[in-house]
């Protein structure tokens, strides 16, 4: 049996697969070694279904992956001259400019006598070890093994990043939709954080012919694209009712028609708990409604804060309810506020499992707020509270001015 080594005055050589190994993989082998006798043994085990490339020392290996770094598996020999494999892995595991280095699967040949250096080779990243003297079944065996997983995580890789791809084209999409020239600001400021780039709160606010202004802080059951996507539904259909007629929509007509949307569209078992706010003209009157929400906040004249309990159920979950009759009204005056937000303020936890809560709302919006500091003031004593503890769920906080 040649050795690879005999051929020419090069340290490296390349074997490609026979046509006797029937199934023939493009999958590249790098083997690591200074002997001769363990080089042609690899070679003629594995060069029927796989490419297999040969170098003589650490160095060399680690310029070949550097020239061509299309390898998917490497042997490595832990004892060898001027570098030994352990310090050849590390480089490899641990090589800033060739990041995609780190997943290369790595099995150790080693003789008997280094079982102890088992765990140090496995701490550096290696997936296996192999005895000398090898055993081609046994090496075949392994190599066949931690190829196939090596060719998997590949393809789930690709099929992650095509999914990561088409998600951010979705989103993209959806943030548009949602982006309303309709929607007025006029009277409020509002805050979105959400956990990812989309969020399951909305924030939709107009007015109405008549000079009415209706606002919805609405919040889908969940986060992330799966909630946002009913969003633009919701958002085309409260701004076409604000619109509606010589008037606009009645409140009445707004919740109905919204639950008959939710209804028709979100799949069992979801739904938007929300908040519907409408003012009067004069704006001296609200009429509010709240399904599955937490409770809002309204802030006198005197600086009091004060909670408005509001009970219904979220939109979407029956089919026929009788939601009028859930909406209070309040009588205003110019210079109160009303804070709606979606239950990831208060909920949002730190890690005890204390939850954050609406008496720390409650406090923090009349001291903070009190000569209308901005509204990041509230979501960073939530971050105060959670010190460091990653965000759960969107938050979403809107404050209407009177």
């Amino acid at each position: 049996m040649n050795s690879p080594l005999m051929s020419g005055n090069s340290a490296i050589k390349q074997r490609g697969p026979s046509s006797e190994g029937g199934n023939c993989s493009t999958q590249t082998v790098l083997v690591v070694d200074d002997s001769p006798t363990v080089i042609a043994l690899v070679d003629e085990t594995l060069r029927a279904a796989y490419h297999v490339q040969v170098a003589t020392s650490g160095p060399q290996a680690l310029a070949l992956l550097a020239r061509a770094p299309a390898v998917d598996l490497i042997l490595l020999d832990v004892m060898m001259p001027e570098m030994d494999g352990f310090e050849v892995c590390r480089r490899i595991k641990t090589n800033p400019a060739n990041p995609a280095w780190r997943d290369i699967p790595i099995i150790f040949l080693t003789a008997l006598s280094e079982y102890g250096d088992e765990a140090r080779g496995l701490g550096l990243g290696a997936v296996d070890y192999i005895a000398k003297p090898v055993v081609p079944v046994t090496l075949r065996a392994r190599v066949d093994t931690h190829a196939e997983l090596c060719r998997v995580r590949r393809e789930l890789q690709e099929k992650n990043d095509l999914l990561s791809a088409e998600r951010e084209i979705i989103e993209g999409m959806i943030l548009r939709m949602r982006a309303d020239p309709a929607f007025n600001d006029r009277h409020l400021r509002w805050l979105m954080r959400p956990v990812e780039r989309t969020s399951g709160d909305i924030c939709l606010a107009a007015f109405c012919p008549d000079g009415r202004q209706m606002v919805l802080v609405g919040d889908f059951a969940g986060h992330g694209l799966t909630a946002a996507i009913a969003g633009p539904w919701v958002s085309q259909a409260f701004y076409a009712l604000c619109a509606k007629g010589d008037a606009g929509a009645t409140l009445t007509e707004f919740l109905t028609t919204l639950n008959a949307l939710l209804r028709a569209q979100l799949l069992a078992g979801q739904f938007m708990a929300a908040h519907l706010v409408e003012v009067d003209p004069a704006r001296r009157r609200l009429r509010l409604w709240g399904g599955g929400m937490p409770e809002p906040l309204h802030v006198g004249l005197d600086g009091m804060v004060r909670r408005i309990a509001l009970a219904s159920f979220p939109l979407g979950l029956l089919p026929e309810p009788d939601l009028s009759a859930d909406v209070r009204t309040l009588d205003v005056r110019e210079g109160e506020r009303l804070l709606l937000y979606t239950d990831g303020i208060v909920e949002a936890s730190n890690a005890a499992g204390a939850l954050y809560e609406i008496e720390r709302l409650e406090a923090s919006y009349a001291t903070l707020l009190s000569d209308g500091g901005p509204l990041a003031e509230l979501v960073a004593a939530v971050d105060a509270f959670v010190a460091g503890r990653a965000q759960a769920d969107d938050m979403l906080l809107l404050e209407l001015n009177l």
